[in-house]
């Protein structure tokens, strides 16, 4: 990899091709797993790590949100059909706000720590088992968590397609989604989580992770284009460089 995070063609062949390609859809698959965990994990322990602080910032947060509950509700109920996206109009508006004050606390926390995780995952991944990267500088920040041209590429198509089907879940298929929801809650019911847990784990397990799911697969798709178009360029630079050598024919 150049410099500046653009693959190079040095040394690449089909054969080496197809072993960066599944070395790096292996590595990303391990970054999405991780990064699951991670956001599982947050919404999963967040109320037990800091319940006073959170409480407190959610309360906070709440009464800023108060004066637009009504707009906040009715643009969420546009993106997401869901029956968890429908506001409960018995409880007060003051409970509603800091009831969406704590999900958008929870979950765009979770969201920032996992796709950290993830970028942070696939670097060190790509390293562990020989990928060309941009050369290491000793910063931590720099060298795991600043993106490449490279990792926008492959991001780009795994987080486009994750949030592509995490739309169309909270909407075309929301009633196949709250019928999946809810199972998944039994599910984990069954298992010793409080019925509370198991809404919250399983509400982010369907609605964020399977997506997520689907963005690695398009994100290996990626891999592949950039990996196999090296391949293409390679081949017409050694056509290049062959036409080059050959000695030039007189002209009659």
């Amino acid at each position: 990899m150049a410099a500046n995070g653009s693959l190079t063609t040095k040394g690449i062949g089909p054969d080496a091709n197809w072993s960066a390609f599944g070395k790096e859809s292996f590595g990303l698959g391990i970054a999405e797993a991780v990064s699951m965990s991670v956001s599982l994990g947050v919404v999963g322990v967040a109320d037990q790590i800091a319940p006073g602080m959170l409480k407190s910032c959610s309360r906070t947060v709440g009464k800023i949100l108060l004066p637009y509950l009504d707009t906040i509700e009715g643009g969420l109920q546009r993106v997401c059909k869901l029956r968890e996206c429908k506001p409960d109009l018995s409880k007060p508006p003051e409970e509603r706000a800091e009831s969406l004050a704590k999900t958008l606390i929870v979950f765009s926390s979770a969201w920032v720590l996992s796709f950290a995780a993830k970028l942070a995952t696939r670097k060190a991944m790509n390293a562990h088992l020989g990928i060309p990267e941009v050369p290491k500088t000793g910063n931590f920040f720099h060298d795991f968590l600043w993106p490449s041209k490279h990792d926008i590429k492959i991001l780009a198509a795994d987080e486009g397609v994750h949030y592509g089907s995490l739309l169309l879940g909270n909407t075309l298929f929301a009633s196949q989604t709250d019928d999946l929801i809810s199972s998944t809650s039994k599910m984990l019911q069954n298992c010793g989580l409080s019925e509370k847990k198991s809404k919250q784990m399983s509400s982010m397990g369907v609605i964020w992770e399977l997506p997520n799911a689907l963005g690695w697969l398009a994100g290996v798709g990626a891999i592949a284009h950039e990996r196999f178009k090296i391949t293409h360029v390679q081949r017409l630079a050694n056509e290049s460089s062959l036409s080059k050598a050959l000695p030039s024919l007189p002209v009659s």
